[in-house]
């Protein structure tokens, strides 16, 4: 296999994995500035981004869902679709 398809597909792997990934708690904090729990999923709820709870109580989601929420959709392809560079 030539080395840009490899890294082509590397990277769309790379991506699948993001929009997947959880979003925690101090992230979460961070980005909006909350640092009360009750405030942080208020504003969060208030934006129709789902939360769940952790063990702690602590809110989290995940990227797709913030992404969801942002109007931001990610557009699957199938392999037939995509087209390789040469």
């Amino acid at each position: 296999m030539n080395c840009r398809i490899l890294c082509a597909v590397s990277a769309e792997l790379n991506n699948l994995l993001k929009m997947a990934r959880l979003v925690t708690h101090e992230e979460l904090k961070s980005a909006t500035g909350f640092d009360n729990n009750a405030a942080l999923e208020k504003c969060l709820r208030n934006q129709k981004i789902p939360v769940l709870y952790g063990k702690d109580g602590h809110v989290f989601t995940t990227l797709d869902a913030i992404n969801n929420a942002l109007g931001l959709k990610f557009i699957e392809q199938t392999p037939d679709q995509i087209e390789f560079m040469r």
